[in-house]
């Protein structure tokens, strides 16, 4: 599930709140999402997460 700032002005900042359910995974984890823009430099771009799940 993920939650985002729908609209942002050019240089702005916004936010994108993203959950990922680790329940069945162990140890080191690496999750993507895709971003999707309306910016024709940036048309799109992988938001990479990462880290180490303990039980």
């Amino acid at each position: 599930m993920s939650r985002y700032d729908r609209e942002i002005p050019p240089g702005g900042e916004g936010t994108i709140r993203v959950e990922v359910n680790l329940l069945s995974c162990q140890g080191s984890v690496r999750k993507t999402t895709l971003v999707m823009t309306n910016d024709p430099v940036t048309p799109s771009f992988e938001l990479v997460m990462s880290g180490t799940n303990r039980p």
